[in-house]
Parts: structure tokens; C-alpha cells; sequence
């Protein structure tokens, strides 16, 4: 990863700092795409799940706990995260759960624009954008577990 890509990434540590990166002109899928290859796809899934898990509210999804299977669709191929949240906090990590409350297959760009507040997740639905598979009540409320 180069070092100027690699300090931009440190840099994004909340909602509002992802918003900046996709308010920048010329900032669009492509460009997101090939921003998250050249950084490294791994390392970089890894920070934004990261900001993920610190920016989830237990107060917000009142008390609840569970997992989400995330799947982020790469032109190199998918890369699988779990989210596990409960009343302490939540944790994101690389990997694929063994039982999972819902499944959500997004591609990249569509990762960080639903990260960053961009995307309505219903909309993301509609539009077939964002994909799940299990508790449709899970995959509803999750955006409002977050403080952006």
C-alpha cells in the first residue's frame, strides 16, 4: 500500500470524513473502486468496518445483539466480513460467520455510501444495489444503530 494512500485511509476514522472523500470531485464508483484496489482492498474493508464498529450505538439498537455476514463484491474477488453487536458494542472483522441474522452483499462503493449516511438502505434495496438474505427487520434497522 503506498504511503500516501495508506495515510489518507488513516485519516477516515468517522461517518463525516467519508462523506468529505466522496464530496471531492471526480470521487465515483470507479474512482472508489480503484482507490480501494490500490490501497489494498483487505486493509482498507478493514478500516471502514472498523469506523463501523466504533461508530455503532448500543443505546440505538436498544439493547439487541446479533450478526451480520457482510460480503463486499471486488473485481478480484469477495471479500466477507462479520459484524457482531450486542449491549457492549459491536466488532467487524474479515471472515464469514457461522450463523448469521442477515446476510448483506454490497460492492464497495455502495459500502461507503451507506457508511457514510449517503445511502438510504431501503433505497440501496429498491434499487438492488445492496442485497440480503435473513431478517428483513435486522437489515431495516441497522443504519439507525449508528451514530454519524
Amino acid at each position: 500500500m503506498s504511503d500516501a494512500l495508506n495515510a489518507l485511509l488513516d485519516q477516515i476514522g468517522t461517518p463525516k470524513q467519508l462523506r468529505e472523500l466522496l464530496a471531492i470531485e471526480g470521487v465515483d464508483d470507479a474512482f472508489l473502486e480503484g482507490f480501494l484496489q490500490q490501497a489494498g482492498a483487505a486493509p482498507a474493508l478493514d478500516r471502514i468496518f472498523g469506523v463501523m464498529a466504533e461508530r455503532f450505538s448500543p443505546e440505538r439498537a436498544g439493547g439487541r445483539s446479533g450478526v451480520v455476514q457482510w460480503v463486499v463484491r471486488m473485481p478480484d474477488g469477495d471479500l466477507p466480513y462479520r459484524f457482531a453487536y450486542g449491549p457492549h458494542g459491536a466488532t467487524a472483522e474479515r471472515g464469514t460467520a457461522r450463523r448469521a441474522d442477515v446476510r448483506l452483499t454490497v460492492t464497495a462503493p455502495v459500502l461507503v455510501r451507506l457508511c457514510a449516511g449517503r445511502l438510504n438502505v431501503v433505497r440501496a434495496l429498491r434499487e438492488r444495489t445492496l442485497r440480503f438474505r435473513g431478517n428483513p427487520l435486522v437489515a431495516a434497522r441497522l443504519p439507525r444503530w449508528f451514530d454519524y
